[in-house]
């Protein structure tokens, strides 16, 4: 188990988890009710640009429905507004409301915060390099694996 804290996707996880967290304190000691994580991706998708909720769905890697659900949820707090899609008057996009912009605004302040807080704790050349070398690289397209001439067969664990 020792290389399991050496797992990329693990330290992205638990980075983002740990901003997460950070930014949502900033979010309720500004008054507002804290956010689902799901609810949070959709607020950054939405900054971000992302406004039908199968786009959404598809980015978040969950079901239309589920996204409808936590659209109907923000609506009701009064983070977003439904409105008709101009390309398409079957559709809706996503919009944040007055209250939602609101939060957003704390959202991106706390996040300037955190991360002035975080290049204080582990160094600003630390934080730099992550970003130039890592984060901010065009990964490329998603690995897709190699055809085989045989199906894999699930490994069974014990307990």
């Amino acid at each position: 188990m020792e290389n399991y804290k050496k797992v990329l996707i693990r330290g992205l996880l638990n980075g983002y988890y740990w901003m997460d967290e950070s930014i949502q304190n900033h979010i309720r000691a500004a008054g507002y009710e804290p956010l689902s994580r799901s609810q949070a991706m959709i607020m950054i998708n939405v900054a971000g640009g992302v406004r039908r909720p199968s786009d959404l769905a598809r980015n978040l890697g969950v079901s239309r429905q589920a996204v409808h659900q936590l659209l109907a949820d923000m609506d009701e707090r009064g983070l977003i507004d439904l409105r008709p899609d101009p390309a398409d008057a079957r559709a809706k996009e996503v919009h944040f409301s007055r209250r939602g912009s609101g939060m957003h605004m704390v959202a991106v302040e706390a996040q300037r915060k955190v991360q002035q807080e975080l290049e204080r704790r582990l160094g600003k050349k630390v934080i730099e390099d992550l970003t130039r070398t890592l984060l901010d690289l065009d990964w490329g397209a998603p690995v897709q694996p190699k055809a085989t001439s045989r199906k894999a067969t699930p490994q069974r664990q014990t307990a």
